[in-house]
C-alpha cells in the first residue's frame, strides 16, 4: 500500500474502512447543555448529529440511524448508543459491533496498469459494477487487541463473521438504492489481494 499520509496508529486514510480512514475526533461546545471537559470514548456517526441538534433545540423530530447522544454526553446512560455501525460505498461495506470491525471489500483481477493516478492509485471514472463480480475479501479485526487493524482474524472467528454478515443484511434489506452512484474508485492490495475501492 502506498503511504499518503500518517493517521498512526490507526491504519488507513481516505477511501477505506481501517479506522484511518472514517475515524475523527469531534469536538462539541454548548455550557449550557453539555458539561465541560467530558471525554465520549464511545463511537458515533456524523448521521447522529441530526438527532442531537434536534433535541437540544427541543424538536420532537427523529430519524432513522440518528441517536440523540445528549443523554451520554451528560453521563445520562452508560450503554453504547449504537449496537452496530455501517458504512457503505457501492458493493464495498463495513460493520462495527464493540469493538470487532467487519469489511468486506471487492476483490479485483486489474493491476498497476489500470491506474490513472498513480499518487492516489486511481482507477478511470466509469460506472463501475454495482455487484462483486469477483467476490469479497473479508477482513475482521479486533480493535481492543489491534488498534491498526493490522491482523485479519476473520478465519479464527466464524460465528463473529456470521453474526455481523447477518447484520449487514439486515441493515441493507432497509436501504434504498443508491441515488448516485460513485464513479470514482482506487486500487490497492491487501493481505496480498488486490481490491477495488469505491468512493
Amino acid at each position: 500500500m502506498v503511504e499518503r499520509c500518517s493517521n498512526g496508529p490507526l491504519r488507513g486514510n481516505k477511501r477505506y474502512y481501517w479506522d484511518g480512514g472514517i475515524r475523527i475526533p469531534f469536538i462539541a461546545k454548548w455550557p449550557a447543555g453539555v458539561p465541560n471537559g467530558v471525554k465520549y470514548s464511545q463511537p458515533v456517526i456524523s448521521l447522529d448529529l441530526f438527532a442531537t441538534v434536534a433535541a437540544a433545540v427541543g424538536s420532537d423530530v427523529t430519524a432513522q440511524d440518528s441517536i440523540n447522544l445528549l443523554p451520554h454526553l451528560r453521563g445520562e446512560m452508560d450503554e453504547a448508543p449504537h449496537e452496530y455501525l455501517f458504512w457503505r460505498a457501492k458493493p464495498n461495506v463495513a460493520v462495527r459491533k464493540g469493538n470487532w470491525k467487519l469489511w468486506k471489500v471487492n476483490k479485483s483481477d486489474l493491476d498497476a496498469t489500470a491506474i490513472t493516478d498513480r499518487a492516489a492509485r486511481r482507477l478511470p471514472m466509469q460506472a463501475w459494477p454495482q455487484d462483486s463480480p469477483l467476490g469479497q475479501m473479508t477482513l475482521l479485526y479486533d480493535l481492543s487487541n489491534d488498534i491498526g487493524e493490522l491482523t485479519n482474524v476473520a478465519s479464527n472467528n466464524p460465528d463473529v463473521v456470521a453474526d455481523l454478515e447477518a447484520a449487514i443484511e439486515a441493515w441493507d434489506g432497509e436501504m434504498g438504492e443508491p441515488m448516485w452512484p460513485a464513479f470514482r474508485s482506487t486500487l490497492d492490495e491487501i493481505d496480498g489481494q488486490m481490491v477495488h475501492l469505491f468512493f
